[in-house]
C-alpha cells in the first residue's frame, strides 16, 4: 500500500531537490532489499566506487538514506515506498531483475560447486512461476 499522495508528495520533495545521480540510486535501492551493501549497489547501478560514493551522500546528508556498517537503508520505509512508487512500471520490472541478478550473483559464489547446479534449478523453476 502506498502513502496518501498529500503524504507522497511531501516524502517526495525531498528527493527531487537531491542530484539526478543521487536520485537515480535511490530509485535503484527502491527495489532491494535492505540493507544495500555498496558493492551491491555498484553492480546494479553500474557506477564505480567514487562515483557511487559521491551519489550516495547528498542522500545520506539530507536524512533520506542512513549509512551503517551493513550498508545502507532508507531513514523510513514510506520514503522508499514513495520512491518505489515513482517508477515507471519498466523500470521498475527492469530494477527488481537487475537486483535480483546481483543477489543471485553473490549467492551463487558463496556456495561450493556441488550446491550452485542446485541452486541454479532452484533459481531457474523459481523464474518460471
Amino acid at each position: 500500500m502506498s502513502p496518501p499522495e498529500s503524504l507522497r508528495d511531501l516524502l517526495l520533495g525531498t528527493v527531487q531537490r537531491l542530484p539526478d545521480a543521487t536520485r537515480e540510486v535511490l530509485r535503484v535501492a527502491s527495489s532491494g532489499i535492505e540493507p544495500y551493501g555498496h558493492a551491491s549497489l555498484a553492480a546494479v547501478t553500474g557506477l564505480g566506487e567514487d562515483a557511487l560514493t559521491a551519489a550516495l551522500r547528498p542522500a545520506v546528508m539530507a536524512n533520506v538514506l542512513i549509512a551503517s556498517a551493513d550498508g545502507y537503508s532508507y531513514r523510513h520505509a514510506l520514503i522508499c515506498e514513495a520512491v518505489n512508487g515513482d517508477l515507471l512500471p519498466g523500470e521498475d520490472e527492469r530494477q527488481h531483475a537487475q537486483t535480483a541478478s546481483v543477489h543471485v550473483s553473490n549467492i551463487m559464489a558463496k556456495l561450493g560447486a556441488a550446491n550452485r547446479a542446485e541452486a541454479a534449478a532452484l533459481a531457474h523453476r523459481c523464474h518460471m512461476i
